[in-house]
């Protein structure tokens, strides 16, 4: 049997202080990844430039748990690696689900709506995301789901509300092209 060593431990690097923020095991690109970090992670990489740099590197999974979970232990023990809140060594990278495992998981989302945070939360997402484009055969996919969907009549609230919002997108286009004519 093969070992793979394709795993590697990484490190962010807070620029205003020169210490280590936070310590991981990846692989791939990971190390240079900012998604699916914690609330304190993105709040250290608001306020101050970073870094991120792989520490040790073509090493097998389980070294790089075991590696993992001595470099956060050093790194706490010294007062670094604050966002770092687990001391390691858990995860479940390249996991495979069966097929019958995925169907359970997708009944069991079926019908429910996400939250309203979940909700902003994709928004910002998708607004993050510039120049990304739909394949044609994507388009058409979309396009044949919506056929036939009939949407409920708006309301005299929201007919009211939409009427207010194009008057003013139209009076602010106004205003641009008067002050750029002057």
């Amino acid at each position: 049997m093969k070992i793979k060593s394709k795993f590697y431990i990484y490190a962010f690097t807070r620029h205003d202080t020169n210490e280590i923020f936070y310590v991981g095991k990846g692989c791939g690109s990971r190390y240079k990844d900012i998604s699916k970090r914690s609330a304190y992670f993105k709040n250290i990489i608001k306020i101050t430039t970073y870094s991120s740099h792989i520490l040790l590197d073509n090493i097998s999974e389980e070294e790089a748990f075991i590696k993992e979970i001595e470099l956060i232990q050093f790194y706490k023990n010294i007062g670094q690696a604050g966002a770092n809140f687990t001391l390691g060594g858990e995860g479940s990278s390249g996991i495979k689900r069966s097929k019958e495992t995925r169907e359970k998981i997708s009944k069991a989302k079926l019908g429910k709506l996400p939250s309203n945070e979940t909700k902003k939360k994709m928004s910002i997402s998708r607004k993050q995301r510039t120049g990304y484009k739909h394949s044609v055969q994507t388009c058409k996919k979309n396009s044949e789901t919506q056929k036939g969907r009939k949407r409920k009549p708006f309301s005299k609230e929201t007919l009211e509300k939409m009427s207010i919002a194009q008057k003013a997108r139209f009076a602010k286009n106004r205003l641009i092209k008067e002050s750029n004519e002057n």
